[in-house]
């Protein structure tokens, strides 16, 4: 309900502009609630305004989670090796997970989570910046690492930065997995098949 709520909103918001209507009935009308567990979508001006919002070393992890639609393991697992900035694409070839105190690291669990992901030029720009700016010179080093060096522990970068800039940006309650929703609803909205879309998660409810 929450999703269509700010759908609305933004189509008013619109035609205001356009100066179809005289104002926003929905103007000073507090929306729903967002339920904890109800599924969120950002559009590109909210994922661009939570990139710009969070710690500078996680702008590019939030663009590439938003645009691409990597699970947070498969985030923490991408190496340099996996990135072809050449051909603004990346390879989806192994997931790290932080369980019982230790990181496994694993193959995805199908072939089809063995994939080439296409990277929007934006995206690709902010990866070739961190890069050169956060990740170390190797081809094995990790794309995204801790501040302290190593696997990214997902539930401290939650706690540490996520949050945090969620709130800085007004885009509370909002969970990493929800960028992965993002990429679906953004595919969508281009015109993308959704059997298609980069590994990207459920289509988006219709409330």
């Amino acid at each position: 309900m929450s999703q269509a709520y700010r759908t609305l909103n933004r189509l008013l918001e619109a035609a205001v502009t356009d100066e179809l209507l005289g104002r926003n009935p929905l103007k000073g009308v507090k929306g729903p609630k967002v339920e904890a567990d109800e599924m969120r979508f950002l559009t590109h001006e909210e994922a661009g305004l939570l990139a710009d919002t969070i710690d500078e070393r996680y702008r590019a992890l939030v663009l590439v989670a938003a645009y691409t639609g990597l699970r947070a393991s498969e985030l923490v697992g991408l190496r340099r090796r996996h990135v072809d900035l050449l051909r603004r694409s990346l390879t989806v070839v192994e997931q790290v997970q932080y369980l019982d105190g230790e990181f496994l690291v694993a193959a995805p669990k199908s072939a089809a989570g063995r994939r080439s992901v296409a990277l929007p030029r934006l995206v690709a720009a902010q990866l070739d910046c961190h890069l050169r700016t956060y990740a170390k010179p190797a081809t094995d080093a990790i794309v995204f690492e801790s501040p302290e060096g190593g696997y990214l522990r997902f539930d401290n970068f939650r706690n540490r930065f996520w949050s945090p800039a969620v709130k800085d940006a007004g885009l509370a309650p909002l969970r990493p997995h929800d960028l992965r929703h993002t990429c679906a609803s953004l595919a969508i909205a281009a015109g993308a098949d959704i059997k298609v879309c980069n590994g990207c998660s459920a289509t988006p409810q219709r409330s």
